[in-house]
């Protein structure tokens, strides 16, 4: 899998992950204007990926992983685990053909 991380300010750069257990992890602090979002580039073979907002501020998003964001990529799409409600993986977006 090629993921591509990046923010208005920041640029994480490709990285490729083997299937499996492989993590990617990065930190950061929201900026004064709380204004912060960063958005990931996923691809895999076949023909799967997307482009999704993993992070942005004042959204349900923000307060399910408020200090701590866990993200799974599964062949069903792409999950987090939400930590408020029930402490489970909830998948918020689907695959798209690419």
């Amino acid at each position: 899998m090629t993921i591509h991380c990046k923010s208005g300010d920041d640029d994480l750069g490709e990285r490729q992950l083997p299937v499996g257990s492989a993590a990617y992890e990065w930190s950061f602090k929201i900026n004064l204007t709380g204004t912060t979002e960063f958005w990931c580039d996923f691809s895999f073979p076949p023909d799967l990926g997307g482009s999704f907002n993993v992070f942005y501020v004042d959204t349900p998003l923000t307060t399910d992983c408020y200090e701590f964001c866990d993200w799974r990529a599964r062949n069903e799409g792409l999950f987090v685990y939400d930590q408020n409600s029930g402490k489970q993986w909830v998948k918020l977006y689907d695959w798209k053909k690419i």
